[in-house]
C-alpha cells in the first residue's frame, strides 16, 4: 500500500515537469536511410546514433514505445545486439574508451543465447532493473577506468553462470543496459502518449529558446523526425553535429570572441536552467568568428526545473547574477542584451508553449525577467558592460581570468 501510495504522489508531482505530448503528430518529417548510414555510441544514458544526410553528420536520439519492462527490455536487447557488431563509431567520438565496443556476429549469437537463457526466468527482470544503483555503488566509471565488474555486481543484476569467453561484451553490455534503465525509470512517471518525451521536450525547447534570443547557432538544433532505417520505423530528435571540435578534445587559444560566446552561452543555459554545459558538451570553432561555440547534449533532466533561481552549473561555476542583483560577469554581447530585453513573452509562448508545462513556462518567464532586470542593473551600475560583437579585447579576457568574477565557463576553460 505504501508503495502504491509512493508512486501515485510522484505521478502526481511529475505531471509539473512532463506534458502530454504525442511525438508522431509533431514530428516535421520523415528521414529514409540505409543502415550503411548509421554509426553508434552506446556509452550515454541516452544511446546516440550517428547519421550521414547528404554528406553531414547528425546525432538522433531514439523516443523509444511506452512498454512495461519485459517487452521493453527485449526491443532494446534487439538493437543492444546490432550496436555490439557496428562498434562505436570512432569518426565522431575521439575520447579513448577501454572497453571493447566492437563484436563478431558469430560472438554476438552466442551471447545472444546466453541472455536468452536467463531471459526465460522472471527473476531476471527484476534485478537487471537495479543495476544503475549496482553500478553506482561500485563507482563504475569508463572514463575513469574503473570498470572492472565483479562476480558478485554481475550476480547482483541478473548476470549468472556467464560463460567466462562472454567477460569482453559484459561491460559494454552493462554499460548499455544501465543507460536504458535510467530512462525507463525517467519515463515511468510521466507515460503520457505512446512514446518516451522526457528528453525530447527539454531538448527541442533549448534550440527554441536559443532561437528566439536570435542565438541559434550557439545551440545544436533540435527537429523531431520519424526515422525509417532499412524501412523499420522510429521516432525521435534529430540534431546536425555541432560546429567546431569539443572543447575537451583540443587545446583552446582564449580569445576575447570566445568569452564573448561563453558569457552568451552562460545567460542562455541559465534562463533555460541548463546545468551540464561543460568542456565535454560544447565545440569550439575559433574560425567562425560570428559564434565560435555551439553547446550540445542539451537535455540533461533538470533542464527546465520547476524553480525561478539561476543557477550555477554542475561543472563548479558560479550563477551568472549575484545577490545584488546584477550580472556577475565583465561583460556582456550588445546582440544577447538587446534580444533579451526585446524578447516578446507572447511570441516566446507560441514557439516554446507545445513543449513545456504550464509550470515550467511560470519558471522560465520568472527566470527571463530576473536576467532581464539584472542586466539592466548592471548597465547602469557600469556603463561599460555591454560591449558590440566586434569590439571586445583580450583586457576583458585578462580580467575574468583573473578570478574576480568567480568560477566561469571562461576559467574552466583555462584551466
Amino acid at each position: 500500500m505504501k508503495k502504491k501510495i509512493y508512486n501515485f504522489v510522484k505521478r502526481l508531482s511529475m505531471r509539473f515537469v512532463s506534458k502530454q505530448f504525442d511525438i508522431p503528430k509533431n514530428c516535421s518529417r520523415t528521414i529514409d536511410i540505409s543502415s550503411k548510414e548509421v554509426g553508434y555510441f552506446s556509452l550515454s544514458a541516452n544511446m546516440i546514433k550517428t547519421i550521414k544526410l547528404d554528406g553531414k553528420i547528425y546525432y538522433y536520439r531514439t523516443c523509444r514505445q511506452h512498454l512495461e519492462f519485459p517487452s521493453y527490455l527485449d526491443k532494446a536487447l534487439e538493437d543492444f545486439y546490432i550496436i555490439a557488431q557496428c562498434g562505436i563509431d570512432t569518426d565522431n567520438f575521439k575520447e579513448n574508451i577501454s572497453i571493447e565496443t566492437q563484436f563478431s556476429k558469430e560472438y554476438i549469437d552466442l551471447f545472444r543465447v546466453y541472455i536468452d537463457k536467463l531471459r526465460k526466468d522472471e527473476q531476471f527482470y527484476r534485478m537487471i532493473i537495479n543495476t544503475p544503483a549496482e553500478l553506482k555503488k561500485m563507482h563504475f566509471s569508463l572514463w575513469h577506468d574503473n570498470y572492472n565488474l565483479s562476480d558478485k555486481t554481475m550476480e547482483a543484476v541478473g548476470l549468472v553462470n556467464y560463460p567466462q569467453q562472454m567477460r569482453p561484451i559484459l561491460p559494454l553490455f552493462i554499460v548499455y543496459i544501465s543507460g536504458l534503465i535510467i530512462n525507463y525509470k525517467k519515463n515511468s512517471f510521466v507515460r503520457y502518449g505512446n512514446y518516451e518525451c522526457f528528453n525530447a521536450l527539454r531538448t527541442v525547447a533549448s534550440s527554441l529558446i536559443a532561437k528566439a534570443l536570435n542565438k541559434d547557432c550557439i545551440y545544436t538544433n533540435a527537429e523531431l523526425v520519424r526515422l525509417l532505417i532499412d524501412g523499420k520505423e522510429e521516432y525521435g530528435v534529430i540534431s546536425p553535429k555541432a560546429d567546431g571540435a569539443r572543447a575537451k578534445d583540443i587545446n583552446v587559444t582564449i580569445t576575447p570572441q570566445l568569452q564573448r560566446d561563453l558569457t552568451t552561452l552562460n545567460i542562455i543555459d541559465a534562463i533555460c536552467f541548463q546545468k551540464d554545459h561543460n568542456t565535454n558538451n560544447y565545440n569550439v570553432n575559433p574560425k567562425n568568428s560570428d559564434c565560435c561555440v555551439c553547446a550540445f547534449d542539451n537535455d540533461n533532466p533538470i533542464t527546465f526545473f520547476i524553480s525561478s533561481a539561476i543557477p550555477k552549473s554542475m561543472s563548479g561555476n558560479v550563477s551568472p547574477i549575484i545577490q545584488k542583483g546584477c550580472i556577475n560577469r565583465p561583460h556582456i554581447d550588445k546582440n544577447i542584451y538587446e534580444s533579451i530585453l526585446s524578447l516578446n513573452f507572447s511570441e516566446l509562448k507560441k514557439m516554446v508553449g507545445p513543449y513545456l508545462t504550464c509550470a515550467q513556462w511560470f519558471c522560465l518567464k520568472s527566470r527571463i525577467r530576473k536576467i532581464k532586470n539584472a542586466l539592466i542593473n548592471t548597465n547602469k551600475a557600469r556603463t561599460s558592460f555591454v560591449v558590440d560583437s566586434d569590439n571586445w579585447n583580450d583586457d576583458f579576457v585578462k580580467e575574468e581570468l583573473s578570478g574576480k568574477y568567480g568560477t566561469t565557463y571562461l576559467t574552466l576553460l583555462s584551466v
